[in-house]
């Protein structure tokens, strides 16, 4: 699966996107990152158009430069439909 990025209030997130059909998002919890989902977003990935991203300051994405928790809003507006 290859990474890719967004730009979201100046803090670039790192996500994976596999499959097509009812969207799926995974997300981890403190400490994590997306690998964590790997074994879930192949068995999902036929069925299901899979998210899996890391949180604001963990994996492959940035962290703020304010004091916004890692996990903190936002996270919803960059994949939403065009």
């Amino acid at each position: 699966m290859a990474m890719a990025k967004a730009m979201l209030d100046g803090v670039t997130l790192g996500y994976v996107e596999a499959g097509a059909g009812p969207p799926v998002v995974l997300v981890h919890g403190m400490a994590c990152g997306w690998r964590m989902w790997r074994s879930q977003i192949r068995a999902l990935r036929p069925r299901y158009r899979t998210i899996a991203y890391d949180h604001r300051g963990h994996g492959c994405s940035s962290a703020p430069d304010d004091a916004i928790s890692p996990a903190s809003s936002g996270i919803w507006d960059w994949r939403r439909p065009e």
